[in-house]
């Protein structure tokens, strides 16, 4: 339904950066542990470092699951249908190309911080990380590169602006889907 309301090409570039926002906590995580009263009595301690993995990866993978049918609505629009299946083809190619230098740059970071670890350290006296610099690299190349492409698209059909849809989530996310309901 977001999709018929707001446009895959919006909605797709609006979801990657919202993305990007799920991992932002990693730089104000510490060693410290939230306590949680249970109801039978006593106290479970978890690690804020395992809150903070497990929130972000189940907001960061449900936003990003959501650009995959996107990117098949914009691939519906912007290919002949004659031609559809050679489109995905090369399309889901060339995704996993992108994935797999993903991985690779990654695993070069990891061994490079490892190598010459960074003697800064973040506002709450963690240490800066390769995996910093990965959150860092995602948000370039995602607000730099992928977002602005997704916007260059033309679509036959354009439901609402990106400033106004982006302002949807990001002002009231509580209220995006009420919000939406207006178009």
């Amino acid at each position: 339904a977001w999709i018929d309301r707001l446009g895959a090409r919006v909605l797709c570039a609006v979801l990657m950066l919202l993305t990007v926002l799920s991992a932002l906590p990693w730089f104000w995580v510490d060693t410290s542990l939230v306590s949680f009263s249970l109801p039978w009595g006593g106290v479970w301690r978890v690690p804020q470092v395992l809150l903070v993995q497990s929130w972000g990866a189940l907001a960061g993978g449900a936003l990003i699951a959501a650009v995959g049918p996107c990117q098949l609505r914009l691939m519906a629009l912007l290919s002949n249908p004659t031609g559809r299946t050679m489109a995905m083809a090369v399309h889901w190619s060339v995704i996993g190309v992108i994935a797999s230098l993903g991985s690779l740059c990654g695993g070069w970071m990891m061994d490079f911080f490892n190598a010459r670890p960074p003697l800064c350290t973040l506002p709450n006296g963690m240490p800066f990380s390769f995996f910093h610099a990965i959150i860092i690299t995602f948000a370039l190349v995602v607000a730099g590169g992928a977002v602005p492409l997704m916007l260059k698209i033309r679509t036959p059909v354009d439901r609402v602006p990106f400033r106004e849809a982006l302002s949807f989530f990001i002002l009231s996310p509580f209220n995006a889907v009420r919000n939406l309901a207006k178009f």
